[in-house]
C-alpha cells in the first residue's frame, strides 16, 4: 500500500520535474522486520514505513537512485558509510558525484521533515542552495568545521 496519497504523489512528482537537474542517490539503512526481541537492541517503530517511503519517493523521478541496505545483510555499505546501527533508520543523500556533503537523516523524514527531504534532494541535484548571500558570507568566514544536528519529535 502506498504511503503517499495520489494528490501528494503528483505534487512531489511535479516538484522533482521542475527542480531536479542531475541524478541524486538516496542510501537508506535499516533493519528487516522481525518479531524477535533482542535485549539491548532498540527497534524504531517507523522502520518499515521509513524504508518504504524512501523507495516510494525514489520512484517519482528518473533522476533519483535508491539503494536500501539492511543490517546483517549489507555490512559493506554500513562500513563504507560508517552508519551507526543504533540510529536506524538512516538516510544518506548524495549528489551525482557520490561525494558525501553531510546530508543525513536519522529516523523518519515525515511531517515537516518530508519537505526538507524534497528541498535537500533538489539542492544536491542542482549543486546550489537558496541561502542568502549574507548567510553564505558568514558560513565562508567560519574558521573551523561545524557539525549541525536537528532533532525533531513526531507530532
Amino acid at each position: 500500500m502506498a504511503l503517499l496519497q495520489e494528490r501528494d504523489r503528483q505534487y512531489v512528482q511535479t516538484f522533482f520535474k521542475e527542480r531536479l537537474e542531475r541524478p541524486v542517490k538516496m542510501l537508506a539503512f535499516g533493519q528487516r522486520p522481525t518479531k524477535l526481541e533482542v535485549p539491548g537492541v532498540r527497534r524504531n517503530p517507523l522502520m518499515e514505513q521509513t524504508l518504504e517511503l524512501v523507495e516510494e519517493v525514489g520512484q517519482l523521478s528518473d533522476l533519483l537512485e535508491t539503494t536500501v541496505a539492511y543490517a546483517g545483510e549489507n555490512e559493506d555499505l554500513f562500513d563504507q558509510w560508517n552508519v551507526p546501527k543504533d540510529r536506524l533508520p538512516a538516510l544518506v543523500l548524495l549528489p551525482e558525484d557520490g561525494v558525501d556533503r553531510g546530508v543525513w537523516f536519522f529516523g523518519a523524514p515525515a511531517g515537516y521533515e518530508f519537505r526538507t527531504l524534497m528541498e535537500d534532494l533538489a539542492d544536491l541535484s542542482s549543486g546550489a542552495t537558496s541561502l542568502s548571500q549574507e548567510s553564505r558570507s558568514k558560513l565562508q568566514a567560519l574558521a573551523d568545521p561545524v557539525y549541525i544536528q536537528v532533532f525533531v519529535t513526531p507530532t
